[in-house]
C-alpha cells in the first residue's frame, strides 16, 4: 500500500496521509471516485502505477517469469499468440493488467477465455467485445511486467 500511496502522489492526487487504502470485497484498492491506479505483487517485489487526473484507467501486473507455467494455467488463458518470447504466464500477466485496467470503470469480471489476445514483441492487444485494448510487456528483476491502458 505504501507504493499505492506514492504512486498516487506522484500522479498528482491530494490523497490524506491518514486515509487507508483498504481492499474492497472484489480486492481492488478501495480508492476515492475518480482516482485511477493500479497494484500489483509477486514475491519480493510490489509495483503500483496511477493516471494523473482525468487520465485512463491502469492495469499492471506482475509475475516471476522464471518459475514453471502453473498446470492447467494455457488453457485458462487461452485463445492467446505469441509473436516472439514468452509463454502462458506472461499471456496471463497481460490479460490480468487489461482486466485491471478496465475494471474500475465497467465493473465486469473478465473470463479470459472469451479475450483473444496477441502477445507481440513488447506490446500486447485483445479484443473485449467490440473494444480494442492492449498494452506494453516487458521483464523486470525476473518478472513479466505488463501495463494497459483502458479510456472506458
Amino acid at each position: 500500500r505504501m507504493a499505492l500511496r506514492a504512486a498516487i502522489r506522484e500522479a498528482g492526487h491530494d490523497l490524506p496521509a491518514g486515509r487507508p487504502i483498504a481492499a474492497r470485497p472484489d480486492r481492488q484498492p478501495d480508492l476515492p471516485p475518480g482516482l485511477r491506479a493500479s497494484l500489483s505483487h509477486s514475491g519480493d517485489y510490489c509495483i503500483a502505477i496511477a493516471a494523473p487526473p482525468g487520465g485512463a484507467s491502469v492495469g499492471v501486473d506482475l509475475e516471476p517469469c522464471n518459475r514453471s507455467v502453473p498446470q492447467g494455467l494455457a488453457e485458462t488463458v487461452m485463445p492467446f499468440r505469441l509473436q516472439g518470447a514468452g509463454d502462458a504466464l506472461l499471456a496471463f500477466c497481460a490479460k490480468e493488467a487489461m482486466f485491471k485496467a478496465q475494471y474500475p470503470l465497467t465493473g465486469q469480471m473478465l473470463d479470459f477465455r472469451a479475450v483473444p489476445a496477441v502477445v507481440g514483441p513488447r506490446r500486447f492487444r485483445a479484443c473485449m467485445g467490440e473494444r480494442l485494448i492492449g498494452g506494453r510487456w516487458g521483464q523486470a528483476a525476473g518478472c513479466w511486467l505488463a501495463l494497459s491502458l483502458w479510456r472506458g
